[in-house]
């Protein structure tokens, strides 16, 4: 992209924490751990402008903060391939 050209602003999608998903919805949507799409907010690979935080009572009584993104935001999400890391090294003679 270039500098005279201007950027998209990301869609806007409305917030609904009670029906939005939650890191344990996405685990179960993609088949990963909680660790893993937890990551994938602090990293940024769940689009930050669509992701937020929501004070929740947990268990314990302590109020945390858990993550939500509407689940129109994730409608062309791809998730990381769950293999990643560096490729291996081949080995030339």
């Amino acid at each position: 992209m270039s500098a005279d050209t201007p950027s998209k602003p990301a869609p806007s999608y409305p917030r609904d924490p009670d029906n939005d998903l939650t890191t344990r919805d996405l685990a179960e949507r993609y088949g990963v751990s909680l660790v893993a799409d937890g990551g994938w907010f602090r990293k940024g690979i769940i689009p930050p402008e669509h992701a937020y935080r929501v004070p929740v009572l947990r268990a314990n009584g302590i109020v945390g903060l858990e993550w939500r993104v509407p689940a129109a935001a994730l409608a062309d999400f791809q998730p990381p391939d769950p293999k990643g890391g560096r490729p291996r090294r081949e080995d030339t003679p």
